[in-house]
């Protein structure tokens, strides 16, 4: 069982907090930051990266951390097809330098 949820929607603050009942951890991650131009959608497309992103490595954190990776993209502009132009290997750049800032609680 995970648990994933948006601290917005709990306490006014940005990031998620995951449980992750098999390994008994819980994390605190910090939304990448990033201007945010258009937010619409963003939630789906967290909701899509981590889906995807856990369907390949079944690893909870390493799903948060694309999610994360990925609205910060969605959010930079406006459209449908926005993100399909985006540096090559932006997303894996983003994710590594979030790593350090995921905190064990």
């Amino acid at each position: 069982v995970l648990l994933v949820v948006n601290k917005a929607d709990l306490m006014g603050d940005k990031g998620n907090l995951l449980f992750d009942s098999q390994s008994k951890k819980k994390y605190s991650i910090p939304n990448y930051p990033t201007k945010w131009l258009d937010p619409t959608g963003a939630r789906d497309v967290f909701a899509g990266a981590f889906l995807g992103e856990y369907k390949n490595s079944y690893d909870p954190l390493q799903a948060v951390l694309h999610a994360s990776v990925a609205v910060s993209i969605a959010v930079e502009g406006s459209g449908a097809f926005y993100c399909l132009d985006r540096l090559p290997g932006l997303e894996l750049a983003r994710v590594e330098s979030m790593r350090p800032m995921v905190k064990t609680i």
